[in-house]
Order: structure tokens, then sequence, then C-alpha cells
């Protein structure tokens, strides 16, 4: 059966197995969706940081300092950043 995160399979295996347990928790069970969701996100996040050179480390390696660097949030953009947040 595809899905919607099919794409993701390949090269991000973490992230793709986080957002199909998120969406298929969804209706069921929107506590487990809303963790897996967060997983999902912050590993897309943290690899962001991890293999983009233009991107400073914060001053903390948490979600929401990751997402608040003013790097990251110009490169994203607004549309990512409301999103991910």
């Amino acid at each position: 059966m595809a899905t919607s995160f099919d794409f993701l399979k390949a090269e991000f295996p973490e992230v793709h197995t986080s957002a199909l347990r998120a969406a298929v928790a969804a209706l069921g069970d929107a506590r487990i969706s809303c963790f897996y969701a967060r997983v999902a996100v912050e590993s897309s996040v943290k690899w962001a940081f991890e293999h983009d050179r233009s991107l400073p480390s914060p001053y903390e390696s948490n979600l929401s300092a990751l997402l608040h660097e003013p790097a990251f949030k110009s490169l994203m953009g607004d549309q990512v950043f409301r999103k991910a947040k």
C-alpha cells in the first residue's frame, strides 16, 4: 500500500517510520499520533543541522532552539517553521 510518506523511506527511514506511525494513529489515538509527529519533525530538523554547514548550532540542541535559530527559519521559510512548530 502506497502512502504519502513513501518518498522518505529510502533516504530517511527513521523519519518515514515516525511519520507513518503518526498517520496510522491519527484517528485512533491522537496523543500517540502527536508523539510520532514530533519525533518525525525533530529527526528532520536535527538532520538539517547535521548536514547543512550554513546552519550554526544554536545555544541549545532542543527542538525549540533549533526551530527558532534565525538561519534555519530563513532557510526553511515561514510556512515550514509554522508547520514544524
